[in-house]
């Protein structure tokens, strides 16, 4: 199925709001959001977002918040059902995008939640080490940190 990425838009952040995935739902309510809560503030402190779009849907939102004169860029990435018809072409723009990431930070830090095991591999997939689980937000959840440093 085909797939194209563009700008991310208001818009995309309240369709993809009501259409996420379960494990990317589960995630946001271990954190103490909601989709809506989660997605707008992930697309508001961005220097820069992306919506991929397979066939006419959504299927995932990302970008990566933070200061570019600082170090540590802060990646997201929110996904909806129709990811699964891209996972491939989604990867390869995932790896792309981290070097773009990494060209503007010299360090990438965020967090998963441990009990999504799909997003672990991806993680793991694109070269991000995960550190042990700990307790993070207000049921305290298993998270773990992702990160990765550019290479000098």
């Amino acid at each position: 199925m085909s797939h194209r990425i563009v700008p991310a838009e208001p818009s995309h952040v309240r369709t993809l709001a009501l259409n996420l995935r379960a494990g990317d739902a589960a995630e946001i309510e271990a954190a103490g959001m909601t989709a809506r809560e989660a997605l707008w503030r992930s697309y508001r402190t961005a220097t820069r977002a992306r919506t991929a779009f397979v066939g006419d849907e959504i299927a995932a939102m990302w970008g990566i918040a933070g200061c570019p004169l600082g170090r540590i860029g802060k990646p997201w990435l929110l996904t909806a059902p129709p990811i699964e018809h891209a996972k491939l072409a989604i990867l390869r723009e995932g790896r792309y995008e981290v070097l773009e990431m990494l060209s503007i930070f010299s360090e990438l830090r965020g967090y998963v939640d441990g009990r999504y095991h799909r997003a672990l591999r991806l993680l793991d997939a694109l070269g991000f080490s995960l550190s042990a689980e700990f307790p993070f937000g207000p049921f305290g959840v298993g998270f773990r940190i992702y990160s990765m440093r550019r290479m000098p």
